[in-house]
């Protein structure tokens, strides 16, 4: 049997905020979501995002969806 590598996609939304320089509570405002979803994606303590929060999130930090996720190899 072939060892298979299995991709994970991390959010990148902690990145986004240090470079434009905001907190957590910033992004939480500017997106209309609470602090503990906020909170949750910038540390990638969550298994997943609805299309709603995304589109939120990339209004909010003025990206393109496919700038809030990488892969990430385990």
């Amino acid at each position: 049997m072939k060892n298979k590598t299995m991709a994970i996609y991390e959010y990148r939304v902690g990145e986004i905020l240090q470079e434009k320089g905001w907190t957590i509570s910033h992004l939480a405002s500017e997106a209309g979501i609470s602090y503990r979803a906020a909170h949750a994606i910038v540390h990638n303590n969550t298994k997943g995002m609805r299309l709603e929060m995304v589109s939120k999130l990339c209004h909010a930090l003025k990206v393109a969806p496919g700038e809030l996720f990488r892969t990430k190899q385990k």
